[in-house]
Parts: structure tokens; C-alpha cells; sequence
């Protein structure tokens, strides 16, 4: 049981095919039939416009409808049909944008609708893909070459890689492309539909753009999102993949001729609607492609399309998969989603990763694979899904384990660091796996708040299935539920190890439990701040003193240079100029006397005036702290006692050298600069033996040596001076 969520509502109303030829504009084909109606727009959600919920019924009734109706409802539906047709030239000119849209996002907005499109139009040449240019020869002389095969780097991979091989977020374990040899054969194809323009030119070249509209109706408060999810995920590249094979084999025009044939036979024998979209869903790929892309995306499903026998593409919008956040009471709930803050992606959990890089394409070295279904199912479907990444995936399967992380695997297995991280990104993308933090019996795991008791009977059956003979599944439940502890301790012994790992991965597929995970922050103490206050007042008075010893040095050699001048001075003049001095209220100046405009001014560069002296304070990022928390960060080491001092409850005799308790006689100043990065409240400390290749005991005893006491390590009497953490638990 899977705990991936479907994504929040696609929005898609219906999705519009329109071409512009010679003659100008047409509205080709448009799917579903009606989407105004029953059988188009569900009913509205909270939050949603008004305009999808007045036409709102139910499934059922619309499915029994369309199996009973009857000729007057096929009449009915066909007048509607005729009716709609007089409208059809307003949309095709609104939906058929002038040359300076080709390859962009076009947008229209009309009243609730959003229409959404990549219109593609042909080049200046008449080709729909730029053509490589040959290197000019001395000789024209034949090496050897096949035909077509100079052609492959260019005209090939140009487009062809862009809408289909381009990387694997567009490539699921069942998906299909075109092969190496059907590569190599494609110059033989342009040849062969060269001698078909030449023959039909009229009819052939006549297409000169098409526009793949989709209608979308997002919430308002979600509405660049949702266009933007769609269009990047699903409207683009549909409509790359359609470039193609209109490059390739005029498929596009083809499809829209096709298609218009069969309306023109409908309308003369006056078939209905269902019947005539029945008919076109069989006989056109290019329809088939449309209903496919509609019916899968509006479910929140993966699309599967095929163009052509040689060519098919996968599309989805990526689902949830974990929230780090508990729904409120008007936010959309997701029971059974997966809760949790570690993100396989962020810069947080990869320093090296691009911050850039789209999710799907960057998973951290230090996470595990989690499959989302039976190991002998996915590599069923994968092995029969062919295509050249099958081989790889089937043997990065059987290698993975989610006790193991990528790197780990990496050095077991062999392969590289780089292909483990492309094939596991490969299968989350396509809703296959998920990147999770290694289990492992020491963490600790706990009951989820977001966990979907509605399914507990349904989900108990399936547990009982896959572990008949291990306590059931309101029993481990029930287990988890109690006071926090490591994994480890629920299991009987080691030969239950493997068991019992089995039961947390079952668990965590389908969001039951989840992570424990325990974050810190430095504190720094109103003594502390006290220490550095003095500290930098003291470094402000040495600054003046130094500086005003320099000054009376300069004034004092001045004073004797002029002690000859001052000896022909008389008594009298000197007794007078005392007088004047004392009737004015000014002091005789004298070398080094103080002077009013050399007082002692504090710069404060370093001092928040805002900040408070006497209360505690926590410092957010350490490893990259500004001058005043560096100075508290730096007071913070230099009363590390040189020489660790603990004591253990219950033992009086220890021995120092005992690896038991390594992580407690290693001096706190040797090991600050490795831990000190983490103390940011947003990394998990229990990723820092995994990073830092450290055992998880020896990190655990200098964690609480520094004032993060957990339940197995209480008994550990510490030194006061070295416990600066504040640590909080969660998901």
C-alpha cells in the first residue's frame, strides 16, 4: 500500500486541436464532447469558481446515460453539436496566435477559463525542424557511410531528444522511443516523404501551424501555479513530442485531415455524438492521444500516449509524496500522505545539490530507495516495458535496499554514484519508489497524526497477507504509539532483524509511521553575552588608550623642540598670561593635558542595541553567524575544558580507553567544527553519522555531551560547561 497522494485538482476542462493551413484557421477536434455538460466538468470543490458546479453529476449517472440513451438524446446531441459548430470559428481565430507566439506560452483568459497552448509553426523553409548543416567536401566521395547517418547527431537528436529522450523525466519504465536503428532509417523516411510533397504539395505542405489548447479552470488562489504545473509537465511537452512526428512523418496534418473526414462523414449520415467521438477515439491516433492525455491527467494519473507504432510518451503532473506540515482546519487534508521534513532534494540535505534543478532530477547521496509496490511487480513491468534503461533499472532493483543509502549501494554494488542517482530518480518520477533517510534500528519511529484510519481494516488484511506469522498490524501500531524509542527494541532477535525491517518499509510505503527526528539550536547564555559585552568594551578602551598614548608621545617631542623659544619668555608676561587664563575660566594648556574633543566614544560595530543582556538567545545559522554571534560562538569553545571529565551512574571504575565510550573522552574543541554545522533547527541530527561516516553511538555520546539527552544516554553525568544545545523532536 502506497502512501503517494494524488496532486491537488488538475483543473483540466477539455483539451482543443487547432491547425491553421492555407485556407486559414480550423477547429479540428476538441475532447471531451461537451465539456459544459454532464459528461465534462465534475462537481466543484470548496474553493472553486461557481461556473464548474452548476453542470455537476455524478459519475455513474453519466456513465448509465451514455450506455442507455436513445435516438432522441442522439438527435438532441447532434443539433447541440451542429449548434456549437457556429461558434467554432470564433475559437479557432482566438486560439490561433500570429507568428511571434511560435514555441512560447499562449495564454487567453475568458471569463473562469484559462486556455493554455505551445503553438508550433512551420519554418520559412517549410520544414518543421531546423536542418543541420552539412561541412562543405573538395571531393564529393563516398566513405562508407549508410544513408542517414550524418544525419543523426543533427536532425535527430535536435528535436527528437528534446521532446522525448531529453532526460528521464519524460521516460517511464514502460515507455518507448525511438530506437537506435529506427534513428539511422529516419533519413530514409525524410527521402521517401520528400517524393510525397513533391507528388502532393498542395495538400501536404498546406499546414502552417498547430495549437494543442488545453482549458483549464484553476482556483483563484492557485492559479499561477496550477498553469504553471500544467503547462511545464504536460502542455509543453506534449506538444514537443507532436513537433516531432509532424517533422518526421507529417503526422500532425495527416490526423487533423483524417479527423476532419470522419466529422464530414458524421454529418452527412447524422451520427451521434457519442457514436462520431467513439469512432475517432478508434480510427485516429492523434485523437486517441488527446482522449488518453485528458482522461489520465484529470484523474491525476501518468498518460501513456502513443503517436505511432515507433514512438510513445509518458506524461503526469508529479504527485505529493510527504508534506512537512499538518493540514489546518481549511486547508485540503491528504490522510495517508507521508509526513515528514526530510527533503531528498533541498540544499539543506545536499550542500552540492543546484538549487535550481527540478526535484525530480537531483536525489541527495545520502538517501535510501523505498519501492512503492513488490519488488517482483515493478521488475515484471520493467522488463517487459523494454527500452535501454530496462537492464539498468532491473539491476539497480535487485540491488537496493532501503537499509542501504545510494552511496552505500554504490560501493557494494559497483555502480556508479551517478547512475544509482539517475535510475532512483528515474522511478520516484514515475510514482515507482521514494527517496527515503535510511532505516535503521536505532532511529526511532512513531505512529503518524496524518496516518488514513479509514483504510486500517482494508490495510490489516493486506499486512496479514504479507506477515502471518508477526504481530498484526493493530498490534505494531499500538506498539509504536507508546513512548518513543529505537526500532532496535522491538524486535525479538537477530534472526527476526530482517522481518521486522520488512514490517517498517510495509509501514512507511503506505504512511503509518513515520521518523522521529531530533533538531538543535546553540543556546547562548546570558552569561555568555555578559563575557563578550566585556570583552569588546575592553577591546574599545585598549583601541583609545593606544591611541591617545600616541598622541602624548607626538605632543611631548613637540613640547621640547620649543623649550628654547619659551626660556626668553620674562616672568611678568608669563604671570599675566596666568591672569588672563584664570579670568576667562580656561586652563593653561599644557603637553598631554586632556582636551573635551578626545572623549571615549564606543563604536558599537559589533553591539544590537536591541539585543538584551540578560536573557537567553539562539543562534539560527552558526555556520554562517554574523561578527556578534561568531564572538558567542567562539566564548562558547574556549570554556571547553581541555580534558573531557564524565562519569557513568551505576559504574565506578571506568576504563578511558574502553571504544565503548569513545565519544566521551574525545576533547568537545576537536570535535566542534564537524558538529557545529548541523545545529541550524532544520537538519536532523540523525543524518550526521550517514554524512560524517561516524558511528551512530559515537555521535549520540557527543550530542549529549553537548546537552541533547535522550533516553539511552541519560545516564551519563556530564560537564556543565560543555551542554549549549536546546533540542526539539519531531517529523
Amino acid at each position: 500500500m502506497s502512501s503517494i497522494a494524488r496532486p491537488p485538482d488538475p483543473c483540466l476542462v477539455a483539451i482543443i486541436l487547432i491547425v491553421r493551413s492555407r485556407a486559414g484557421p480550423r477547429f479540428v477536434f476538441h475532447y471531451p464532447p461537451n465539456p459544459l455538460s454532464e459528461n465534462g466538468l465534475r462537481a466543484a470543490p470548496k474553493g472553486r469558481r461557481p461556473s464548474r458546479a452548476k453542470s455537476a453529476k455524478s459519475n455513474d449517472s453519466s456513465s448509465s446515460e451514455e450506455s442507455g440513451s436513445t435516438s432522441d438524446e442522439d438527435e438532441e446531441e447532434a443539433h447541440a453539436q451542429s449548434q456549437n459548430a457556429s461558434s467554432a470559428d470564433v475559437w479557432e481565430k482566438l486560439l490561433s496566435p500570429s507568428r511571434s507566439w511560435h514555441k512560447r506560452r499562449f495564454e487567453v483568459g475568458i471569463n473562469d477559463l484559462a486556455f493554455v497552448g505551445w503553438p508550433v509553426f512551420v519554418r520559412e523553409d517549410g520544414t518543421w525542424r531546423k536542418q543541420r548543416r552539412k561541412k562543405k567536401k573538395t571531393k564529393p566521395e563516398w566513405e562508407g557511410g549508410e544513408l542517414g547517418h550524418n544525419e543523426i547527431p543533427g536532425d535527430v537528436r535536435d528535436d527528437a531528444d528534446e521532446a522525448i529522450a531529453a532526460s528521464t523525466e519524460t521516460l517511464s519504465p514502460h515507455t518507448m522511443t525511438a530506437s537506435e536503428s529506427q534513428r539511422a532509417s529516419m533519413g530514409s523516411i525524410r527521402s521517401s516523404r520528400t517524393l510525397s510533397e513533391m507528388l502532393d504539395g498542395d495538400d501536404k505542405d498546406s499546414m502552417t501551424m498547430f495549437n494543442v489548447v488545453f482549458v483549464l479552470d484553476p482556483p483563484l488562489l492557485e492559479y499561477s501555479m496550477r498553469i504553471r504545473e500544467i503547462y511545464d509537465n504536460i502542455i509543453k511537452k506534449f506538444a514537443k513530442a507532436l513537433k516531432w512526428e509532424q517533422a518526421r512523418t507529417d503526422y500532425v496534418w495527416r490526423e487533423a485531415q483524417h479527423i476532419s473526414h470522419i466529422k464530414e462523414k458524421a454529418k452527412e449520415t447524422r451520427t451521434s455524438v457519442n457514436t462520431l467521438y467513439s469512432e475517432l477515439i478508434n480510427h485516429s491516433s492523434l485523437a486517441r492521444a488527446i482522449y488518453t492525455v485528458y482522461s489520465n491527467i484529470s484523474a491525476s494519473k501518468i498518460a501513456s500516449v502513443s503517436l505511432s507504432p515507433d514512438v510513445s510518451i509518458s506524461l503526469q503532473i508529479p504527485p505529493l509524496t510527504s508534506t512537512p506540515y499538518l493540514p489546518g482546519p481549511g486547508d485540503k487534508a491528504y490522510p495517508g500522505l507521508w509526513l515528514t521534513t526530510a527533503d531528498s532534494v533541498t540544499p539543506a540535505d545536499d550542500p552540492t545539490a543546484d538549487e535550481n534543478t527540478a526535484p525530480h532530477q537531483v536525489l541527495a547521496k545520502h538517501f535510501a530507495l523505498l519501492l512503492l509496490s513488490d519488488e517482483a511487480t515493478i521488475l515484471k513491468d520493467v522488463e517487459a516495458s523494454g527500452g535501454a534503461l530496462a537492464p539498468a533499472l532491473a539491476h539497480y532493483i535487485r540491488c537496493s535496499k532501503p537499509t542501504k543509502s545510494f552511496a552505500q549501494i554504490s560501493a557494494l554494488s559497483g555502480i556508479p554514484l551517478s547512475t544509482i542517482q539517475m535510475l532512483a530518480s528515474h522511478l520516484v518520477y514515475w510514482r515507482r519508489a521514494r527517496a527515503i533517510p535510511p532505516l535503521h534500528q536505532r532511529d526511532v519511529y512513531f505512529v503518524s497524526p496524518n496516518c488514513d484510519l479509514s483504510k486500517l481494516e482494508v490495510a490489516t488484511a493486506a499486512y496479514q497477507l504479507a506477515f502471518p506469522t508477526l504481530p498484526s498490524l493493530p498490534k505494531m501500531l499500538s506498539a509504536l504509539s507508546g513512548t518513543p524509542r529505537p526500532y532496535g527494541s522491538f524486535i525479538p532477535s537477530k534472526d527476526h532483524k530482517e522481518a521486522y525491517f520488512a514490517i517498517l518499509a510495509w509501514l512507511l510505503r503506505g504512511g503509518w509511521v513515520t521518523q522521529l527526528r531530533t533538531f538543535a539550536r546553540v543556546k547562548v547564555s546570558p552569561e555568555i553575552k555578559m563575557a563578550v559585552e566585556r570583552a569588546l568594551r575592553r577591546e574599545e578602551v585598549d583601541k583609545y588608550l593606544s591611541k591617545q598614548g600616541s598622541s602624548i608621545l607626538s605632543d611631548h617631542s613637540k613640547h621640547n623642540g620649543d623649550t628654547s623659544k619659551n626660556d626668553d619668555d620674562d616672568a611678568s608676561s608669563s604671570s599675566s598670561s596666568s591672569l588672563a587664563s584664570q579670568d576667562s575660566g580656561e586652563e593653561t594648556p599644557m603637553p598631554g593635558r586632556y582636551k573635551p574633543d578626545s572623549k571615549l566614544h564606543l563604536s558599537h560595530s559589533l553591539l544590537d542595541q536591541d539585543t538584551s543582556l540578560k536573557t537567553a538567545s539562539l543562534i539560527l545559522f552558526p555556520h554562517r553567524a554574523p561578527p556578534l554571534e561568531s564572538r558567542w560562538l567562539d566564548e562558547i569553545v574556549s570554556r571547553f575544558p581541555k580534558q573531557p571529565r564524565f562519569s557513568v551512574r551505576g559504574r565506578a571504575n571506568i576504563d578511558e580507553n574502553d571504544p565503548e565510550y569513545a565519544g566521551l573522552r574525545t576533547a568537545m574543541k576537536d570535535l566542534w567544527p564537524v558538529y557545529i554545522k548541523y545545529f541550524n533547527g532544520m537538519d536532523a541530527l540523525e543524518k550526521v553519522p550517514v554524512r560524517e561516516n561516524l558511528k551512530r553511538k559515537l555521535v549520540w555520546q557527543v550530542l549529549t555531551r553537548l546537552g541533547l539527552v535522550t533516553g539511552s544516554q541519560s545516564y551519563i553525568e556530564l560537564d556543565p560547561s560543555e551542554q549549549v544545545l536546546i533540542g526539539v523532536r519531531h517529523w
